[in-house]
């Protein structure tokens, strides 16, 4: 049984590495890849840090909305925190699909994420790592005066990405890499 495009963290280089075959390189354990700098390939405990200027609008991971589990969900600029399971054998190919808002004009803005797995690895996101992470971004302007404030899940749906933009197979090849923070807000 081989599965393709299974990954892992490579957390002393920290780069994204695929396995094509993941089988062949288990030598016989069912749930552990036996590599030099390999993590495990079982079932795992994800505790996620995002941050966003100003507000998190949706938060989905492979496929599913979980907004609903991070703590204060509704904070502005606040560090949002939540645990999922997570299998990379059983959910090959999982995204994290993450949507914020700012609600002022200029270019002051940040993102901040981080990802730390029960089975020892560790990501967080920045301009280094975020091609191999296969991190995108699609940005819209926003407005154009400080009277408007829409809060969080509270963004206009002419300025909403585009449809299916949260499924595990949506094509973002048209998006963007991210960009440095502009205001320093980071972890």
């Amino acid at each position: 049984m081989a599965a393709k495009g299974v990954a892992y963290i490579d957390s002393e280089n920290k780069k994204l590495v695929h396995i094509e075959d993941y089988a062949s390189h288990l030598q016989g354990k069912p749930s552990v890849f036996a590599g030099e700098t390999g993590k495990y390939l079982c079932e795992q405990e994800l505790s996620i840090t995002v941050s966003a200027d100003d507000w998190i609008d949706e938060f989905y991971f492979n496929g599913s909305d979980e907004r609903h589990r991070l703590s204060d969900p509704a904070g502005c600029c606040t560090l949002k925190r939540c645990t999922l399971k997570y299998d990379p054998l059983a959910e090959e190919g999982a995204v994290l699909a993450i949507a914020g808002n700012d609600n002022q004009p200029g270019t002051s803005a940040s993102f901040g994420l981080r990802v730390e797995s029960s089975a020892g690895w560790k990501i967080e996101l920045s301009m280094e790592n975020a091609e191999a992470l296969g991190a995108k971004v699609f940005g819209i302007k926003g407005p154009e005066s400080h009277d408007i404030e829409v809060g969080p899940m509270g963004r206009p749906s002419n300025m909403s990405p585009p449809e299916g933009w949260t499924s595990n197979d949506f094509d973002d090849r048209e998006w963007s890499l991210p960009t440095k923070s502009t205001n320093g807000n980071h972890f």
